[in-house]
């Protein structure tokens, strides 16, 4: 972030966000934070929005959804291999 005060703003909700107890909190907050970043995107709220090809951005950001979590299980199953290994080697 170049942006200072975008910078300040996103350190405050980080901050906020740690404080929540609750997933509902959480994801509330990243709604909100969705609504904010496709506002500033497409100049209006998703509710007001016209002429989208809604099915094929939902597709779209789903096949996003799966490349990211298939990257993070990859990385979790090689971090609980070395992890292993290195509890077999003491």
């Amino acid at each position: 972030m170049t942006n200072p005060i975008e910078a300040a703003a996103y350190y405050e909700r980080e901050k906020a966000k740690e404080q929540r107890q609750t997933v509902r909190d959480e994801v509330i907050a990243l709604l909100d934070r969705q609504t904010e970043k496709g506002i500033r995107k497409y100049g209006q709220p998703v509710d007001n929005a016209t002429g989208f090809d809604w099915q094929q951005m939902a597709l779209e950001e789903l096949i996003d959804c799966v490349q990211y979590l298939a990257k993070e299980n990859r990385e979790l199953r090689r971090r609980l291999q070395d992890a292993e290994k290195s509890k077999a080697a003491t």
